[in-house]
C-alpha cells in the first residue's frame, strides 16, 4: 500500500478564506469531505490527511464554477500561512538560495509526501535554476487545482526576496492546459509548458544570492519547533485519524474516506503490519483520553461526550481495557505524581 500522506491544518485556511469571500458554503462543504474545522482553532500545525484538502480544492473549483480555483486560494496564502514552519523560514535564511534549499530539506516536515529540489534549467545558457515539485503520486484527487496552488506557492517563496513584482520566465506544469489559466494574473508573464514530468519554475542565478531579510545564518538552525512527521505507516493512520474519531460508531469505511483508501487496501496493509483498525482506533481514543484527563476542569462525562460516547459507562469500560484502571483513578494519579 502507499504511503498515507499528511499535511499540516493550517494549509486548509486560504482556502477557507477564499470561499468566504466568494460566499460559499464553507461549512457544508466541509461536512462534505468529513472535516472538523474546528482543527484550525484547537492545533493549526497538527497533521492531518493531505487527500481531504485536494478533495475541497476540487469540489469548491467545481461547485462554485472556477476553473482556477487553486490558484485563487494560494494568492490568499503566505508563508505565514504554514505556521512555525513559515516563521521559521521567513525568518533565518540569509538569501534566496539557504531559503529555497531550508524549504526543500524541510518541506517534509510540513507535508509527508511533498518533493521540492533545485536543479540547472536544461538551457544552461541562460543560467536558470528549476524550483521544482513532483506532486503526491497516491493522490490524483483535485490535481489540477492543487497544481495551481503550489505554482503560486513557488513564485510567492522567490517574491520574498526578489519582491512582489517578480515572475519567472518560465512554468512547467505536470497537467494539462485548462481555460482558467488564463485570468491567471501570477501567470501572464511566463511562458507556460504544460504535460511535463514535475511541476517548476525558472529562477535566474544571479537571484539566488540575492540577500534575504533574515535574523539567523541558515546552519544555526538545527531542527523545527514543531511535532515532528511520523516515521512508520502506523502512526501516519493515527495521525492522520486523531483528530476524526469524534464518534462511537466511526468505522474502516469512515476511515478511508478520509484518508482517501479503500477498505481492502487500508485493511490488507494493517494485517502485514500485525495491527487491526480497532486496536488504532483504541490508541488514538486512549491517547485522548488521557491528554484530557490531564485537564482538571474537564468532567469525565464531557470527556465520554467529547470521545464520541453516548454512555459515559461505556468510556469508562472502553478505558478500563486500554489501561488497566478507571478514567477516575487515572486522574487521580496523574494529579499526584505532578503534585
Amino acid at each position: 500500500m502507499s504511503d498515507i500522506p499528511l499535511i499540516r491544518a493550517n494549509n486548509f485556511e486560504p482556502v477557507l478564506e477564499t470561499l468566504r469571500i466568494i460566499g460559499a458554503p464553507v461549512d457544508r462543504m466541509m461536512a462534505d469531505i468529513n472535516f472538523p474545522a474546528h482543527i484550525l482553532d484547537i492545533a493549526p500545525d497538527s497533521f492531518v490527511p493531505e487527500y481531504p484538502l485536494w478533495c475541497l480544492l476540487e469540489k469548491a473549483g467545481r461547485s462554485q464554477g472556477i476553473e482556477n480555483f487553486g490558484y485563487r486560494a494560494a494568492t490568499q496564502s503566505s508563508p505565514n500561512n504554514l505556521g512555525e514552519f513559515g516563521k521559521l523560514l521567513c525568518e533565518n535564511s540569509s538569501n534566496l538560495y539557504s531559503l529555497l534549499r531550508f524549504f526543500c530539506q524541510t518541506i517534509q516536515q510540513h507535508s509527508t509526501d511533498s518533493r521540492y529540489w533545485l536543479e540547472p534549467a536544461a538551457d544552461a545558457s541562460k543560467e536558470q535554476t528549476l524550483f521544482c515539485r513532483y506532486g503526491t503520486p497516491s493522490l490524483s484527487t483535485g490535481r489540477w487545482q492543487a497544481e495551481q496552488y503550489v505554482v503560486v506557492v513557488l513564485i510567492q517563496l522567490v517574491r520574498l526576496v526578489a519582491g512582489a513584482n517578480w515572475f519567472p520566465e518560465k512554468i512547467l506544469f505536470e497537467t494539462s492546459e485548462l481555460e482558467g489559466i488564463k485570468q491567471c494574473d501570477m501567470f501572464t508573464n511566463s511562458r507556460i509548458y504544460y504535460g511535463q514530468n514535475k511541476t517548476a519554475i525558472s529562477i535566474p542565478n544571479s537571484l539566488l544570492q540575492k540577500a534575504s531579510p533574515g535574523k539567523t545564518p541558515l546552519d544555526q538552525l538545527h531542527s523545527l519547533e514543531l511535532n515532528l512527521a511520523p516515521s512508520s505507516q502506523s502512526e501516519r493512520l493515527k495521525a492522520a485519524l486523531f483528530h476524526f474519531i469524534n464518534e462511537d460508531k466511526f468505522d474502516i469505511n469512515s476511515a478511508c474516506e478520509v484518508v482517501g483508501l479503500r477498505p481492502r487496501t487500508l485493511q490488507r496493509w494493517l494485517s502485514e503490519e500485525g495491527m487491526s483498525f480497532s486496536k488504532i482506533v483504541s490508541q488514538i481514543r486512549f491517547e485522548k483520553a488521557s491528554e484530557l484527563l490531564n485537564e482538571q476542569d474537564i468532567n469525565i462525562i464531557d470527556i465520554s461526550t467529547l470521545l464520541g460516547y453516548s454512555d459515559p459507562a461505556h468510556f469508562t469500560r472502553a478505558f478500563r481495557r486500554w489501561s488497566g484502571i478507571s478514567p477516575q483513578q487515572f486522574r487521580k494519579q496523574n494529579a499526584l505524581c505532578s503534585a
